[in-house]
């Protein structure tokens, strides 16, 4: 903190070298950092009519049958669904290499329009977390409505695709299996944190704030419970590509923001290595320990969550237990806004992603220029 006589000879340091002088506004800041950030799922019993997608055993075994193989031959290669080693490689071969391109075998991920469309079952219930991004209300298409403000034409289609599968079934304050512990859990130990500043005059009163995320130069400190340890000091990458600022409105502890902005961070190639949203809208709620909790939700480019799932292929998609040639033709089916030119394929998705968060110190980027000086 800067005295008052250290802040009387910064002022007049600043006067003697002819610099302009601003008037000092007060104002109150909380920093944040990023404790779980997956997709926003809200499943119910009935959402899924259909069903639930079929396990990859099954999905495997009818892959195999369609292959040729005989009842006994599957049964034998269905034993090294999981092997990594040489009695894998002819089941991981079928599995990986059975996409067609001009009658050649191909790799089904790399090349997924290859294979025809599984027609994965996808949700049809009524209620989804996420936003009015479109801003149609009850004439948006296909939408859902809020299941706490009821709020109608929500438009969350990345849910619509994921969650009848069972891994990344989940209700707040449930995590998804897939979403949660697959990815982000096993990449915010090594990927630069990300962190969140809620700047306002006072932030025990409602009024107007800034809301800005940002990446840090190093990681998140998890604790003995597995959860982000709070209280720790971060740096800010001072990188403009992963600051993003969002203004908005504090009212009953409740920070919401109705300006679109962009939102773009660095991630991880395990769980992807961008996050590129637009038309980004956020619902962040102010909990009494301190914490954050609340829905980021905009357009997401549909292309790269594909990659993130399937990037490694068969080996991972059977520990995730979800069909990722399905999920392709899903997201490019449900794809809703930004349309290609020449060809009108929706490159985004509609999408929202639960944000939570716990107090951190945030050391700003020009603090750290200063500091250099």
């Amino acid at each position: 903190m800067i005295s008052l006589r250290g802040l009387a000879i910064m002022l007049a340091g600043l006067a003697s070298s002819g610099l302009p002088i601003r008037a000092a506004t007060a104002s109150e800041s909380r920093g944040y950092v990023v404790s779980w950030f997956t997709v926003a799922m809200y499943s119910e019993d009935g959402d899924c009519p259909d069903g639930l997608n079929p396990t990859l055993n099954q999905i495997y075994t009818k892959i195999l049958r369609e292959s040729g193989k005989s009842p006994a031959e599957i049964e034998t290669l269905m034993q090294h669904v999981s092997d990594l080693g040489p009695e894998g490689v002819e089941f991981h071969d079928i599995i990986t290499y059975r996409g067609r391109l001009d009658g050649t075998p191909v790799n089904a991920y790399a090349y997924p329009n290859s294979v025809p469309d599984p027609q994965i079952h996808l949700v049809q219930g009524r209620f989804a977390l996420g936003f009015n991004l479109d801003g149609k209300g009850a004439a948006s298409p296909n939408s859902f409505e809020h299941p706490i403000t009821h709020e109608r034409g929500i438009d969350n289609q990345l849910f619509r695709a994921l969650g009848c599968t069972g891994v990344n079934r989940a209700k707040p304050p449930e995590r998804p299996t897939q979403g949660g512990v697959s990815q982000w859990s096993d990449t915010r130990a090594q990927m630069p944190a990300w962190l969140i500043s809620i700047t306002g005059d006072d932030l025990s009163k409602d009024g107007p704030v800034t809301v800005t995320f940002e990446r840090a130069l190093k990681h998140a400190t998890i604790d003995s419970r597995g959860e982000t340890l709070a209280g720790m000091t971060f740096r800010v990458d001072p990188t403009p590509r992963w600051q993003n600022v969002f203004h908005g409105e504090l009212r009953d502890g409740v920070v919401t923001t109705s300006v679109p902005a962009s939102f773009r961070m660095g991630a991880d190639p395990y769980f992807t290595s961008e996050f590129d949203l637009t038309q980004v809208r956020l619902r962040l709620e102010l909990k009494p320990d301190g914490s954050l909790d609340g829905i980021m939700g905009g357009y997401q480019k549909w292309e790269p969550i594909y990659w993130g799932y399937a990037d490694v292929g068969v080996y991972i998609e059977d520990v995730t237990g979800m069909d990722y040639v399905g999920l392709y033709h899903a997201l490019k089916k449900l794809a809703d806004a930004d349309p290609a030119p020449g060809t009108g394929q929706n490159t985004r998705i509609s999408a929202a992603y639960r944000v939570e968060a716990v107090p951190a110190f945030v050391v700003p980027a020009v603090a750290q220029q200063a500091d250099a000086r």
